[in-house]
């Protein structure tokens, strides 16, 4: 299923307009606007990016710097790349943590044996 509009336009971030020239750091400024957006995204349940090239329109930089982003993004967890799939949001990353009341019974099954 493919990023609503309302998700891409989250990623511009503010001060970053769409199709507005960025400064010389615009790596920078594309990783962090890039990393709070997949935060925010992460929290409101949506996984999946947009396509580089969306990426690249909405945060307005080229594609390769989009493409370096990831990849960075990548490396430090914070998202997967699934090659012809997309680019998704790592929820374990997002410090979601297992449900424990799920493992209840579990939990209740080794106190029991350990005669607690």
């Amino acid at each position: 299923m493919a990023p609503s509009r309302a998700a891409r336009t989250a990623l511009a971030g503010p001060g970053t307009a769409q199709g507005s020239v960025v400064t010389a750091d615009s790596y920078r400024q594309a990783k962090e606007s890039l990393r709070e957006a997949v935060i925010r995204l992460g929290g409101e349940g949506r996984l999946r990016l947009p396509s580089e090239t969306e990426l690249s329109r909405d945060l307005g930089v080229s594609r390769a710097t989009v493409r370096s982003v990831l990849q960075s993004l990548q490396k430090e967890g914070y998202i997967r790349r699934l090659h012809g799939q997309g680019t998704f949001i790592n929820r374990h990353a997002m410090g979601i943590g297992p449900n424990l009341a799920e493992a209840r019974a579990f939990v209740d099954l080794i106190a029991a044996w350990l005669g607690f």
